[in-house]
């Protein structure tokens, strides 16, 4: 069997929700008894919450068809992952396989029931409608070849996926994106002054793609871009000018630098 390799972002949980992505249509991959390697990894998106953990027992890939016949266990971690420490180009690897060569349609995380979220110090259970049984799914295409390896990353927004519901408690309603990272490319930078944190983002066609929070220095990595034409927009600190670099080229496979971004005073 071909092993498949699943890379995980501040990658992205579907909860029932469908989001598109992938390396493209299932013809011709599929080779009669033929395997190959899918390796997945996780990152994240910035959110007001101190920390956003994950109770993950299971992860399994699903390959086309009608049914839920078609699930192929990655990996089971058993093992708590923190997503806010997956920002700016950091990912953890979630496992990988050798399953049946083939189109995959979705990644299925099942949890255990020790998910939480930390709000301003203080710890609430993270509810996760059908995590501890059918899972959490996320829908994004991508091909296992006979014989290769793929790797799969899955970009978390975990600012779009927690959501508070009153009286303390909270529900994860996953929103995610799910690529082949052999077609994305990122952008990385320094936004000067550093002396607080901007939020970064890449807008492709008015639509937000990416998204982090500057780091130490004030360097970011927006990651898991498909390649194209982004504009950069980054939303500056108080007493400082929202600013935009357009025209931005990302190449799949490659780092665009745009260099030191010095924000202007209001």
């Amino acid at each position: 069997m071909r092993r498949l390799a699943l890379l995980f972002l501040p990658i992205a949980l579907i909860g029932f929700a469908t989001f598109g992505c992938g390396s493209g249509g299932s013809g011709g991959v599929t080779s009669p008894g033929g395997t190959g390697t899918v390796r997945m990894s996780l990152t994240d998106a910035p959110a007001d919450y101190d920390s956003i953990v994950l109770d993950i027992r299971e992860v399994a890939v699903h390959r086309d068809g009608p049914d839920d016949a078609g699930w192929s266990t990655v990996s089971t971690p058993d093992s708590m992952f923190d997503l806010l420490l997956l920002r700016n180009g950091v990912f953890t690897n979630m496992g990988s396989a050798v399953v049946p060569a083939a189109h995959y349609t979705q990644v299925r995380l099942i949890l255990g029931s020790g998910s939480y979220v930390v709000v301003r110090g203080e710890r609430h259970d993270l509810t996760v409608p059908s995590g501890l049984q059918t899972g959490l799914k996320l829908v994004g295409g991508f091909d296992v070849p006979d014989g290769g390896l793929v790797d799969v990353g899955i970009d978390f927004d975990a600012a779009q996926s927690v959501h508070a519901t009153g009286n303390g408690k909270y529900m994860l309603k996953p929103t995610a994106r799910v690529q082949v990272v052999a077609t994305t490319g990122s952008i990385t930078g320094v936004v000067s002054p550093a002396d607080s944190a901007s939020s970064v983002s890449a807008v492709r066609d008015s639509a937000t793609v990416a998204s982090t929070v500057t780091g130490a220095g004030g360097a970011f990595t927006l990651a898991l871009l498909p390649a194209g034409l982004y504009d950069v927009r980054i939303d500056a600190p108080g007493g400082l000018r929202d600013t935009t670099i357009t025209g931005v080229s990302v190449t799949a496979g490659q780092a665009h630098d745009i260099g030191v971004v010095t924000l202007s005073p209001q």
